[in-house]
């Protein structure tokens, strides 16, 4: 099985487009979450809020673990939903340095699945916040901005095999053919075609 995560931050389709491709394709989906959000979670508050969230992201990719591991030994294609990169990003944006410095030795001491291809998906920030207002979710453009600028700092340490789709002015099929195309393209390169 190859793994393919999608990171970036929420407003820029990464679930949607996923989910589409996935259907179209017969890829196995692995979502960001093993269990349902809990409702006294406040996600995107700064401080010890923030920090409380994304140990409980963390908590959910340890706990889907196992899964993966089983999907190891199928064959195919496997996209999720957030890694640990999107973690990482956030808990820059909405933690201290040192709960970053944390949630970090948490990870590696974790040992977490790495995926075969990390997709960064971005837009222009008034398109992030045009689409969550679309949702009924209301965020601050500055807000927008530091996410962005941390995808962008965790995205470039990121070690293993990338490519980057922009999602400004795309609808879901396009975007969910472009993303099939930066697969597409990697699995010629990987295979040597």
């Amino acid at each position: 099985m190859l793994f393919v995560q999608l990171s970036g931050p929420h407003g820029v389709g990464k679930t949607s487009i996923a989910e589409f491709l996935c259907r179209r394709r017969g890829y196995r989906l692995v979502s960001e979450a093993e269990r349902a959000i809990p409702e006294e979670l406040k996600l995107g508050v700064p401080g010890i809020e923030g920090f409380r969230s994304e140990i409980w992201f963390l908590v959910q990719l340890a706990l889907r673990e196992s899964r993966l591991r089983e999907l190891e030994k199928t064959q195919g294609m496997c996209i999720w939903d957030r890694g640990l990169l999107d973690i990482l990003a956030y808990t820059h944006v909405l933690t201290s340095d040192e709960h970053y410095r944390l949630i970090r030795t948490l990870a590696d001491r974790l040992r977490l699945t790495k995926p075969h291809l990390v997709i960064y998906l971005t837009a222009k920030p008034e398109t992030i916040l045009k689409r969550l207002l679309g949702k009924g979710v209301r965020e601050d453009m500055r807000y927008i901005e530091k996410l962005l600028d941390a995808f962008r700092i965790e995205f470039g340490a990121w070690s293993g095999d990338k490519a980057v789709l922009d999602t400004d002015g795309l609808g879901l099929e396009e975007a969910a053919d472009r993303l099939g195309s930066l697969i597409d393209d990697w699995l010629k390169r990987r295979l040597g075609g």
